[in-house]
């Protein structure tokens, strides 16, 4: 039960998880506290395809994502799905009028709404200690290759993340990141993520 704290379930490898085809568009209910979800989805991308909008010229352009991507740390992400987030979920969103996640939640030690507006602030980037576990270790620098060399940890962490019971632990997010790692281990062994590193260039029918 991972909204009492313990590890998510194993990642359920469906086409929409693996692939992103089609995000869940309506909206989360900001402000909530910490671990109030059932279940969480993995969301994986095809770094390659994602990174086009860091692109010079583009108003997303991020030179050093790019170059990232094109040399030895990129190697990861051209042949394999990069992680995107793990975002706690309500599986029944008619127990939360409607609601189909939560988001930006409420700490005891930060409100993360402010975390909509600035992404910028201390509270809402990744600790040194995380940056030192999984930036600089390298972690990050294969399978998340965008929170290494981009914004998107930050945004992972003060709109989902903050609704994990990480949010209130301390040192806080730790326990997020591992699980991350931990489903992206899990989805990496699967069948789609396996297909999908076999057919890179090319293109791949389940």
């Amino acid at each position: 039960n991972a909204a009492k704290g313990y590890p998510p379930r194993q990642p359920r490898e469906t086409a929409d998880e693996l692939a992103l085809p089609r995000l869940r568009m309506s909206a989360g209910l900001s402000g909530p506290p910490p671990a109030d979800y059932t279940s969480y989805v993995l969301a994986l991308e095809w770094q390659p395809q994602w990174s086009l909008r860091a692109c010079p010229g583009s108003a997303s352009a991020d030179p050093r994502l790019i170059e990232a991507m094109a040399g030895s740390l990129g190697a990861w992400a051209r042949q394999n799905l990069s992680l995107h987030g793990l975002w706690p979920e309500y599986t029944n969103a008619s127990a939360h009028a409607g609601w189909r996640w939560p988001q930006w939640c409420n700490a005891s030690r930060l409100d993360y709404r402010v975390c909509e507006r600035e992404e910028g602030l201390d509270g809402c980037q990744p600790t040194e200690q995380a940056l030192a576990d999984y930036n600089v270790s390298g972690r990050w620098q294969s399978w998340a290759i965008e929170y290494a060399f981009g914004s998107l940890a930050a945004h992972e962490w003060s709109k989902h993340g903050s609704c994990s019971p990480s949010a209130e632990q301390q040192p806080a997010q730790l326990e997020y990141w591992s699980w991350q790692e931990e489903a992206v281990r899990v989805a990496a062994a699967g069948h789609g993520s396996r297909l999908v590193s076999a057919s890179a260039g090319g293109g791949a029918r389940a």
